[in-house]
């Protein structure tokens, strides 16, 4: 029969071999740092073979994948010996590494690592790094920014936005239930290696405590702790329950019901508060550890954050909502004209089939309208905007550009200021600027009857001002008015939009070397301005 301390060293080394995170287990020999030990998960995913490793330098085994990363060894580096140093885990940045292609070629690849110290009698001996390759995480954001930007046939391009992220939803699942904790313990086996079992829960990067099937939490981890503030008790019962969004608690509870019943391994999202008071998302799966009886008396809990795929599903459903509600009211109008047209065209001299023909051009110019801002977007996040930039005076751009302001609604155009400066810009993007803030003065100040606009000079710039006596913005959204696709508020008529006037008019602005800004007071009105350089000649 093995002794406590034999019993200890074999449970160790069999939860480390088997543990579906990356291990690794190096001498805290400094500055070389020598590779000890790897589990087969470790050498998995590093896509190399690592036999005849052992008892080299964990520098002469990896190699760098350019200049940046060979730096990052430094960073690496540093935090060993800060681990070392300040006993106590290091959270390292992201590091990027040099591994095998499909062809086996070389290829960048990402890790986030944790080096968690192993002291000794009276010092720091061994450390524990753990390891989680994020590399396809890196190419799933990078994709999803991508799709949405190149977005041009919204139907089919939001059909496949949409897969890719559940391809990612089902890629982060096995992720995590490679997390299982394979721990099939008798009772005697736990208490016997409890220390040693609770410094390997420590050194795990995900919230993780240990439940009796009574709801009775045994332990807690130390993420757990550093997440939500709380202290480590473990005689107190369902403290996890605390931090449960009120809104996920019944839900979260019928669950566990459920999965205790079953003794059987299962997993639910839920919403965890942190010591900030802010609650973020997480993956809770639960892995049941079996008895002698072939009956779970305890489970482990593992909780993962999943918060950043929640908000990047949450754009993705806002986008799509968005967009096909804009979408659809002009081409319904758009058919409607057509089939009354249809109807109409062997008359073609009467009012109506003239209507209806204006009616025809006016829906297809909004569609126009909604994809030429996908398209511009597109072409401003490649750097593909081109600008035909020459001597324009701005009095005659605003007072060309804004007839239609005064023929087609009950506004009236007030222009003051300087009408001699003349501006270096590109007259067809500025034309752009100043009937997107016009428009939006006309859209979101109804009641405004005069829109002024002002010419200002400032040193080498011209200032062109666009100002209503409208209800004015909150100010708590004026931070993010120039946001893509944000919208601060619903405009009184049904006119479409996606919240890309003002993102696409400040890059443009930007574009030109000037500045766009907003002033508003709730109540009183908003005035939205931008710079340009003046041209060499300034005044015509």
């Amino acid at each position: 029969m093995e002794t406590d301390g034999a019993l200890s060293d074999t449970l160790f080394f069999t939860v480390f071999q088997q543990a579906n995170t990356p291990l690794c287990i190096l001498r805290a020999d400094s500055p070389a740092y020598t590779l000890i030990e790897f589990n087969q998960q470790f050498e998995k995913v590093t896509g190399r073979d690592l036999s005849g490793t052992v008892g080299r330098s964990i520098f002469d085994i990896f190699q760098p994948f350019d200049q940046q990363s060979d730096a990052q060894f430094g960073v690496l580096k540093n935090s060993l010996n800060k681990a070392v140093k300040t006993r106590s885990y290091v959270d390292l940045p992201l590091l990027h590494f040099q591994s095998s292609g499909p062809a086996g070629e070389p290829e960048r690849s990402s890790w986030q690592i944790t080096v968690t110290p192993i002291v000794g009698a009276s010092r720091v001996a061994l450390l524990l790094c753990t390891l989680l390759n994020v590399t396809e995480n890196e190419r799933m954001r990078k994709d999803a920014e991508a799709a949405r930007e190149e977005e041009i046939r919204l139907h089919e391009e939001l059909k496949q936005a949409h897969q890719r992220l559940t391809e990612s939803q089902l890629r982060l699942r096995e992720m995590n239930e490679k997390l299982e904790m394979k721990v099939l313990l008798r009772t005697r086996e736990i208490k016997a290696s409890e220390q040693r079992f609770k410094s390997i829960l420590n050194a795990l990067p995900e919230i993780t405590w240990t439940m009796a099937r009574d709801g009775r939490t045994e332990f807690y981890n130390k993420r757990w702790c550093d997440y939500t503030g709380l202290p480590n008790s473990e005689s107190r019962l369902l403290d996890w329950q605390d931090v449960v969004h009120p809104d996920d608690l019944q839900q979260m509870l019928n669950c566990l019901t459920e999965i205790l019943a079953g003794n059987q391994p299962g997993e639910l999202e839920t919403r965890l508060r942190a010591k900030d008071n802010t609650y973020r998302w997480f993956l809770v799966r639960l892995q049941p550890l079996y008895s002698d009886s072939n009956k779970a008396d305890l489970w482990a809990v593992i909780a993962a954050g999943i918060d950043n795929l929640k908000k990047l599903q949450q754009e993705k459903d806002d986008f799509i909502s968005i967009a096909s509600h804009e979408l659809k009211s002009p081409l319904t109008a758009l058919k409607a004209s057509l089939q009354l047209i249809d109807r109409t065209k062997d008359d073609r001299t009467s009012e109506k089939f003239h209507h209806f023909i204006r009616q025809a051009n006016k829906s297809m110019h909004k569609v126009s309208t909604l994809v030429d801002d996908l398209l511009n977007v597109r072409r401003i996040n490649e750097a593909q905007l081109p600008l035909n930039q020459k001597s324009v005076k701005v009095f005659e751009l605003i007072n060309g550009c804004c007839n239609h302001i005064s023929i087609t609604t009950k506004h009236n155009l007030v222009i003051t200021g300087d009408k001699d400066l003349n501006v270096f810009a590109d007259e067809a993007a500025i034309d752009r600027v100043i009937v997107n803030l016009v428009n939006n003065a006309v859209k979101y100040a109804p009641d405004s009857k005069d829109i002024k606009l002002r010419i200002q000079r400032q040193g080498r710039t011209a200032k062109i001002s666009v100002t209503d006596c409208g209800p004015g913005i909150p100010p708590d959204k004026l931070h993010r008015i120039f946001e893509r696709y944000y919208q601060a508020e619903k405009s009184p008529f049904n006119s479409p939009g996606l919240g890309l006037g003002l993102f696409i008019s400040a890059e443009i602005v930007r574009r030109h070397g000037g500045r766009m800004g907003v002033e508003s007071e709730l109540g009183k009105g908003s005035t939205f301005w931008f710079s340009l350089p003046l041209a060499n000649g300034v005044k015509a």
